[in-house]
Parts: C-alpha cells; sequence; structure tokens
C-alpha cells in the first residue's frame, strides 16, 4: 500500500475547504444551513454514524435536504450507499437507503473540484420541515467495515 507523508493530509483538508468555500460562494441558490463533519484520518466505520441537528432560518418553511460527499482521487468506489436516518420531533425514525452515483460508467469522476479533492451534492428529502426532521443521522453501507478516501460528508438544506 502507497504510505502518503502526513503533509499531503493537511494539504488536501486545505483544498477541500477552499472547494467548499468555492461552491458555496458561486451557488446560485444560497444555503440556509450547511453543516460538515471531517472524517477521521482512519476513515468512515459502518458503526460510526454522523449526526446532524438542522437549525431551520423559518419553521414555517419547508426545505429541501441534499448530502454532500467530499472525496480524493484514490475513492475505490464508483457509488456511495449511504443509511439516512430522518428523526422527527416526535422521535419517530424514517429511514432512507440513497446510492450516490460518485463516478459515471467510464470511471470519471462527476463531482466538482481540483486537484485530487471532488465534491458531489445529492438530494435527499423535500418538503422537510421542523416537526418532520429534527435530526438527520447518515451511516455509511458499502460493505466495506471502514471507508477510507473520504474526506468529509454534511448536509445542506435550501428553501
Amino acid at each position: 500500500m502507497n504510505q502518503k507523508h502526513p503533509w499531503n493530509r493537511a494539504l488536501l483538508a486545505l483544498v477541500g475547504f477552499l472547494m467548499a468555500v468555492c461552491f458555496e460562494a458561486c451557488s446560485p441558490e444560497q444555503a440556509n444551513f450547511t453543516e460538515f463533519r471531517r472524517l477521521p484520518d482512519y476513515g468512515w466505520r459502518r458503526s460510526e454514524p454522523l449526526c446532524f441537528v438542522p437549525e431551520y432560518a423559518d419553521s414555517a418553511q419547508s426545505y429541501t435536504i441534499s448530502v454532500a460527499v467530499r472525496h480524493d482521487d484514490d475513492f475505490p468506489y464508483a457509488n456511495l450507499n449511504l443509511i439516512i436516518d430522518y428523526i422527527d420531533s416526535n422521535a419517530k425514525v424514517e429511514r432512507q437507503n440513497v446510492t450516490v452515483a460518485l463516478a459515471d460508467s467510464a470511471g470519471n469522476w462527476r463531482g466538482g473540484g481540483f486537484g485530487p479533492m471532488y465534491q458531489i451534492e445529492h438530494t435527499m428529502k423535500r418538503d422537510a420541515t421542523s416537526a418532520t426532521v429534527s435530526r438527520v443521522v447518515i451511516w455509511q453501507g458499502l460493505t466495506a467495515d471502514t471507508l477510507t478516501h473520504l474526506t468529509d460528508v454534511g448536509i445542506i438544506m435550501r428553501r
């Protein structure tokens, strides 16, 4: 296995951050809420879900929730399977299985980015309100116990 220098990880993190700033600034629709979780250096284990608590600017409005995934050039899969739990204000759970296509049939990365980093966004849920989605829990759903070469996973909400 090819060992990379520790500073490569820091450089990838900086590139990822700059990409996120550029994507957000150039987005035609500004997000009402965005939050990312940085994944550990050892990878994302199936037993370690990512939890998000959306903030609603207007509780009377409905929102579209998307998942955003950042990965590097060495991610070994063309698709990323996710298990999404939406927890409402009464603690009722709605589960959704989502497949995010990271690469096309020719193996080209579909997400935007530059250098060795890519970000892709996938719409998960429409018409979410503060009553129907008070928490979002995301699990990685691939057969591998630990996924490497993913750097961040987040949610983006828009009206």
